[in-house]
């Protein structure tokens, strides 16, 4: 039996919301919405949603309910945690390093669509691609804090992140902070 269904972006929404929608209206107009529309409002858009938000931070709301969640036609957890162990061609792989250029251990890599990653000694996290796509990708780790709404990730690639501004948890998007992810060629 059907108890959900998927809204953009990723978003699981109980079924029985649009069972039996109800009538408002809205500068005159009539509209069927779900039912009761708060807590619709409270699933879209999280437990303050009635409290205005400063730019980005919706987004933010938005990556953290969905990054777990597989995109449609796309890896879920079982496959990504069997690419973990055993070898595929569509296994990708990005190493986060800090202004310095050591490796971040611990660190979180989000792609949503694809899961939720720790980076392990060597600042790296592996996942399974299973074509190429754009994602949206934040990198964080200590205080640090990096999204990129539009990243092109490809299966079989190798990418190493490495922050050009110390920005705090709180900081602007990749394409603002000068911060790069720079795709590596695979030797084979």
């Amino acid at each position: 039996m059907i108890t959900s269904i998927i809204q953009f972006p990723f978003l699981k929404t109980p079924l029985s919301l649009f069972r039996v929608l109800k009538e408002i209206t809205f500068f005159n107009e009539t509209f069927l919405v779900p039912n009761p529309p708060e807590e619709y409002l409270r699933l879209k858009y999280g437990e303050n949603w009635k409290t205005p938000k400063k730019p980005g931070d919706y987004e933010e709301d938005v990556l953290t309910q969905v990054a777990e969640m597989p995109a449609p036609n796309n890896a879920g957890k079982l496959r990504q945690l069997i690419a973990k162990y055993l070898p595929s061609q569509r296994l990708s792989l990005i190493k986060v390093l800090d202004q310095q250029g050591n490796p971040i251990c611990g660190g979180d890599v989000v792609l949503v669509g694809l899961g939720c990653f720790k980076t392990n000694k060597q600042g790296c996290v592996r996942f399974y691609v299973p074509r190429a796509d754009y994602h949206p990708l934040t990198i964080r780790f200590e205080d640090y804090k990096e999204t990129n709404y539009l990243q092109e990730i490809k299966p079989a690639t190798t990418y190493i992140f490495q922050p050009k501004k110390n920005l705090p948890a709180t900081g602007n998007p990749v394409r603002d902070s000068g911060s790069i992810l720079v795709e590596q060629s695979r030797t084979r």
